[in-house]
C-alpha cells in the first residue's frame, strides 16, 4: 500500500473464503483480544464465537446450503463494521464520539464515548457496535486496522487470508463513477458479506456461472436465504 488517501474498502469473494477463520484470529492478534469461554450450540450458524462481542470484531459465521432436507454445502461469510460511507452510528452518536475517516475507516475516540449510552448500535443497520455485558464498556468494534493503514501496511485481516478471499482494495464507488462518466457496463464477479449498492446498469456473474443483468441500482448479498437465487436485499442481516 503506497497511498492511503483514496478511499479504501475490503472485497470479500465468499466463493474463494474456505472459512479458515485466519482472519478473524490475526484481528485478535493485532488488538490484544482476549479468546472467549464458548459453548457449542445449534444453528443457524455453528461458529465460534456465536456472534460479535467488545472483544470479538470480525467473525466468520457458517451457514448450511440445505437441498431437499439434506446439507449440500457450507457457506461462509465475514461479519465486521462496514465502514459505510455515510455511517449512521456517526449520526446518531450525540458525544461525536464517531468520525469517519477520508480514506475509509469509522473510528471513535475513547475520551468522549460515554459507556453504556449505545445510541450507535441502535442506529447501526448491521447490529454491529458491541459494549460489553450490561453495557459494561465503551463502544468495541473493528476500526479498519487504521493504525495499520496510517502506516502503510493493509489491515491484519485482510493480511492473514490465504485464498485472496478477502483483499483491501480501492473503493468500489470510485469504480462507480468511472462507469458512470463512460456510460458502459461493468462485470462484477463478487460475492460481499453484506449487502453493497452496484450502480446500474450492471452485469452479475453468479457462482454457477450465470449472468444477471439490472437495469436499476441492486443490494447484492450472498446467503443461504435467498434460496435457489444467487442475491437477495440482504433486509435479514438487521438481525444478524
Amino acid at each position: 500500500m503506497e497511498n492511503f488517501s483514496e478511499p479504501m474498502g475490503f472485497l470479500i469473494d465468499n466463493t474463494k473464503c474456505m472459512g479458515c477463520r485466519a482472519c478473524q484470529t490475526a484481528c485478535k492478534q493485532w488488538n490484544n483480544l482476549p479468546a472467549e469461554k464458548t459453548v457449542f450450540f445449534g444453528g443457524p450458524g455453528y461458529q465460534n464465537p456465536k456472534d460479535l462481542s467488545d472483544s470479538t470484531f470480525t467473525l466468520i459465521k457458517f451457514r448450511e446450503v440445505i437441498e431437499n432436507n439434506k446439507i449440500k454445502d457450507w457457506g461462509y461469510w465475514k461479519k465486521q463494521c462496514q465502514h459505510c460511507i455515510d455511517p449512521s452510528c456517526k449520526a446518531a452518536c450525540t458525544a461525536k464520539a464517531i468520525e469517519k475517516i477520508a480514506y475509509g475507516p469509522v473510528i471513535w475516540d475513547e475520551a468522549k464515548c460515554i459507556t453504556g449510552c449505545s445510541l450507535c448500535k441502535d442506529a447501526c443497520p448491521f447490529n454491529i457496535p458491541r459494549f460489553g455485558d450490561n453495557h459494561s464498556t465503551k463502544i468495541r468494534k473493528c476500526t479498519m486496522c487504521y493504525d495499520r493503514i496510517e502506516q502503510g501496511i493493509e489491515p491484519a485481516c485482510s493480511k492473514a487470508c490465504p485464498t485472496d478471499a478477502l483483499t483491501f482494495e480501492y473503493d468500489i464507488k470510485e469504480d462507480e463513477k468511472q462507469v458512470e462518466a463512460k456510460n458502459e457496463k461493468i462485470e462484477v464477479k463478487l460475492f460481499p458479506n453484506g449487502p453493497i449498492k452496484i450502480k446500474a446498469p450492471v452485469k452479475v456473474e453468479d457462482e454457477n456461472g450465470n449472468i444477471h443483468e439490472f437495469e436499476n441500482s441492486v443490494a447484492i448479498c450472498r446467503c443461504s436465504k435467498s434460496g435457489n437465487m444467487p442475491f437477495c436485499d440482504g433486509s435479514h442481516m438487521n438481525n444478524e
